[in-house]
């Protein structure tokens, strides 16, 4: 395992709301990246923020995020990935929402743990590594 981490949205948008902070965040040295679907999460909040002064806060932040961590795309070898998660998870009676697979699957192809704040999703994916970041 190398020390590539991949944020996930749940911690992100901890951080925007000020509920994580950075110490909490980055506690362990290493280099922080998020997936590409999670730029998609955080701009679909913006979104649905309408014209407000929160959705300027949430635009500006998102924008911030991109500037600040590399974004890993969804690339073959994602894709290949995915397909075999979204295949055993299905087998074994856990489906789990695409967009979890799709960042677990990111992880997976680049070796890479991910950091959620929910206990929901990535503790059942066989094969992957996380840490959990508790608030």
């Amino acid at each position: 395992m190398n020390d590539l981490r991949l944020l996930d949205s749940s911690v992100l948008i901890r951080w925007e709301r000020g509920q994580l902070t950075e110490e909490r965040i980055f506690a362990e040295e290493g280099q922080y990246s998020i997936s590409a679907i999670v730029v998609s999460e955080l701009r679909v909040g913006a979104l649905r923020s309408g014209k407000s002064t929160m959705a300027d806060k949430r635009y500006r932040f998102v924008d911030d995020v991109v500037r600040q961590f590399e974004v890993i795309p969804f690339d073959l070898a994602c894709a290949e990935a995915h397909s075999k998660l979204e295949a055993r998870q299905m087998s074994q009676g856990r489906p789990l929402g695409a967009k979890d697979l799709i960042i677990a699957a990111t992880a997976i192809a680049h070796n890479a743990r991910v950091l959620p704040c929910d206990r929901w999703s990535f503790p059942y994916i066989d094969g992957l590594e996380f840490d959990l970041i508790a608030e």
